[in-house]
């Protein structure tokens, strides 16, 4: 094969420049604002460009990558993936190609790192994409504080494929400037851990004072939002992010110590669930007592105005019994799926009266939960290679968490706590694979820093 070199510095710029002109893209499709504006077409295709060739360079020079952990399960998954949408052309398959190079981009450049990295020039790059999220969630709250305090609300309904999305304090909820309520309370959710890294590494107040008043606010988001979603995000985080440095601390410490961990983390989880909220309920309290109203007449109080009693999954349960049946409808959909952006044509011609497409609120084009989409869309071929990314992951972390040197702890708590947030968000909507978000960006860039520096110090620590 042709060796192609280009130098280290450059190389690097590249890279940097690609991942976070890829995260403005996504941070551009996820706001109100800027949602199907030509805009991000300007900024789509040169960092699309730019990552084929990057790409292109990492296929030539693939000795300096291959030895990545997990990589050939993110292999597998793309090999799945481009099956499944060759085998299912239809009238959605440009749509299926992006999410195609969405995946190659994510696996292929943010997740995979040049072997020849130190973990602490990792540890640096993911330091440096937690401030980008810091500053990006921060900004997009404020925003959304704005545009409630304002008044500017509204609901829009796209022309070309009549997708809808609120904006503002809308039906009851805070939308801000997040195309979804959901999707804004995980990434504030993800974000409290980042601030508690922060508060932990640096000491000058004025730095901690910042990052406290930060974290208020993603808390406030969460609770207006009344996401439940991002309520046990908020639980998650903090829980994750606690029990990694209580076990890191009591690292030598007898198994009795070790189990007194796990109840720390149960209540702990419990208090960051119900932070946002006692939050929503205080807001609704004071809002009401201000305007002499009810929370039902209240046009600002947190309210969804519909009952979950009944129905305590919000539909999910009934989504994800018509994804088994789509799974199970012939040796095609078990071995390969129907593709992602296919599924729902394929309910219409095939199975008329499953609840995807035939319920009496809307025809549903996602799976709310990250395991029935690749189920779903790539069948158990996807499923084998998704399966073995979770168990290749959680070997290596559990076989080097206490090999990782003490400087790298703090950061490994820290990108821990978030991923796991992350992927509990994955059980009830799209977040790391079909859908784009800066969520996406941040998940596979310190998933990749993670397991690299994790796999270091222990190929250190067997040296030692």
């Amino acid at each position: 094969m042709v060796k192609l070199k280009v130098s280290g510095k450059v190389i690097n710029t590249l890279e940097h420049i690609f991942i976070y002109a890829f995260m403005l893209y996504a941070a551009l499709g996820s706001n109100v604002i800027t949602y199907g504006k030509f805009i991000i077409s300007i900024v789509m295709w040169p960092t699309f460009m730019l990552g084929l060739l990057i790409i292109l360079y990492r296929v030539i020079n693939y000795k300096e990558y291959v030895k990545m952990p997990a990589l050939w399960c993110l292999v597998g998954l793309l090999v799945s993936i481009g099956i499944s949408v060759v085998a299912n052309i239809g009238p959605s398959f440009k749509l299926n190609v992006i999410i195609c190079l969405h995946w190659a981009y994510c696996f292929l450049i943010l997740y995979l790192i040049n072997q020849g990295k130190t973990a602490e020039q990792v540890r640096k790059n993911i330091e440096l994409m937690m401030k980008v999220f810091v500053a990006y969630t921060v900004i997009c709250i404020i925003g959304g504080i704005l545009f409630m305090a304002l008044g500017i609300n509204g609901k829009v309904v796209t022309q070309d494929t009549g997708y809808e999305y609120f904006y503002g304090f809308k039906i009851g909820r805070l939308f801000g400037v997040f195309i979804s309520a959901n999707n804004g309370a995980m990434t504030s959710s993800a974000t409290i851990a980042i601030l508690i890294y922060f508060i932990c590494k640096y000491r000058k107040p004025i730095i901690r004072v910042l990052c406290g008043l930060a974290i208020a606010l993603c808390i406030f988001y969460v609770a207006l939002s009344d996401s439940r979603t991002g309520a046990v995000c908020t639980g998650v985080a903090v829980a994750v992010f606690a029990c990694v440095m209580y076990l890191y601390k009591c690292e030598k410490a007898k198994l009795i110590k070790k189990l007194l961990a796990v109840l720390i983390v149960i209540v702990i989880a419990v208090v960051g669930f119900l932070v946002p909220r006692l939050t929503k309920d205080a807001y609704n309290e004071i809002i009401t007592t201000i305007n002499t109203s009810t929370v039902e007449d209240d046009p600002f109080a947190v309210d969804r105005g519909y009952d979950l009693t009944d129905d305590v999954s919000n539909r999910r349960f009934d989504i994800w019994g018509g994804a088994v049946e789509l799974y199970l409808d012939s040796p095609k959909t078990v071995l390969i799926g129907t593709s992602f952006k296919e599924f729902t044509d394929y309910a219409k011609q095939n199975q008329p009266n499953n609840y995807i497409v035939n319920n009496d609120y809307t025809v549903f084009n996602t799976l709310d939960n990250e395991i029935f989409n690749i189920m779903v869309s790539q069948g158990t071929l996807g499923l084998i290679a998704f399966v073995a990314l979770i168990f290749t992951a959680l070997k290596l972390i559990f076989k080097g968490f206490y090999k990782v040197k003490g400087e790298h702890r703090l950061i490994v708590a820290a990108t821990l706590s978030c991923i796991i947030t992350l992927t509990a968000a994955a059980m009830f909507g799209s977040v790391m694979f079909y859908h784009m978000s800066p969520n996406t960006i941040f998940f596979w860039v310190i998933l990749g820093g993670l397991l690299y520096i994790i796999n270091c110090d222990s190929k250190e620590y067997a040296n030692a």
